[in-house]
């Protein structure tokens, strides 16, 4: 009844085939051989082992030339080492790396505080700086660790998710809010800003006055530089004559500003003081303006040759005005 039973359950192990069985001995012959070339894996005082090798003996013959080189293999003694436990063994942890690491920097560093700051010296030339400063103000390598642990890379999973920010650190008040979007502060001009205040020409150019100092100095060397090219075809001179006459026009067109700057802060004063004094301002007209400014500019021109220059470049100008053109007559 209980082989019944166990063909009903197990019907694919009762079968026996001849070539399970051909396959059976083979391994056990496998067994026998690894046994003699690898070392005692079987107890030699097994029943099994030695009812196999007769077994083998009379089905295979044994090679006479192969016996020698049994026997040999035999009387060696075989050690198997794994080779994992020799690399752990030569392989450190990485905390005690560090360690050996920052022991080798103490070291270093007491002994460049013992040399003298003439051979410290010498010694910083040859590393170079970098290096020197890196060996001796070295930082400890747990603080490097707890620093690299403690970052977070606030990095996205799906690049179509939005963006995971800490929220520790301040909204910055410019921000993308789209990825390929460009923001750049925009520039501020302060002579359109209300911010800065209204624009003073008087405190402006009192405070930079310096300038006009710099455009005389910068206006001796160009003359100085126009004496030495001689050549008139020399395409220099051209260059330096043109920056020259620009600086002379500058310079009058500022001259003829201020001018007419002083005019007007006299004519303010004097009818300040007729409003101290109870009397009503007197308004001038523009024209009177522009005599009082020829008048001022008379004044500056008298003492010297440039009264007739000026009034002869000035009659030159009303003849050409008065003279019409062929065509016109």
């Amino acid at each position: 009844m209980k082989e019944e039973t166990l063909q009903r359950t197990f019907p694919k192990k009762t079968i026996t085939n001849n070539n399970s069985k051909s396959k059976s001995k083979k391994g056990k012959g496998w067994r026998k051989d690894r046994q003699k070339y690898a070392g005692s894996i079987f107890d030699e005082n097994d029943d099994t082992c030695n009812n196999d090798e007769t077994k083998m003996k009379s089905k295979h013959q044994p090679n006479i030339a192969q016996e020698p080189i049994r026997h040999s293999l035999d009387e060696k003694e075989v050690e198997f080492t794994d080779p994992r436990k020799s690399i752990h063994s030569t392989m450190n942890s990485p905390v005690e790396e560090h360690e050996e690491a920052d022991l080798d920097n103490m070291g270093f560093r007491a002994e460049i505080a013992e040399i003298p700051l003439g051979k410290a010296k010498q010694l910083q030339e040859r590393l170079g700086k970098k290096l020197f400063d890196k060996a001796f103000f070295v930082e400890d390598s747990s603080s490097d660790l707890n620093r690299k642990s403690s970052h977070k890379s606030f990095a996205r999973e799906n690049p179509k998710r939005p963006r995971e920010v800490s929220s520790k650190i301040p909204v910055s008040k410019f921000r993308n809010v789209f990825e390929n979007e460009k923001l750049e502060k925009p520039a501020i001009d302060p002579r359109f800003d209300s911010r800065y205040g209204e624009f003073n020409d008087y405190i402006y150019h009192s405070n930079y006055s310096f300038l006009d100092e710099i455009r005389q100095r910068e206006k001796k060397i160009l003359m100085k530089e126009l004496k030495n090219t001689r050549e008139e075809g020399d395409v220099n001179r051209d260059r330096l004559k043109e920056a020259l006459r620009k600086m002379k026009n500058q310079e009058k067109t500022q001259a003829d500003v201020n001018r007419r700057k002083e005019v007007i802060r006299e004519i303010r004063h004097e009818n300040n003081e007729r409003m101290c004094q109870g009397l009503p301002p007197i308004f001038k007209t523009r024209a009177q303006i522009r005599e009082l400014i020829w008048r001022r500019k008379y004044d500056e021109l008298k003492g010297g040759k440039k009264l007739e220059k000026y009034l002869r470049r000035k009659t030159k100008k009303q003849d050409k005005r008065s003279v019409l053109p062929m065509n016109q007559q």
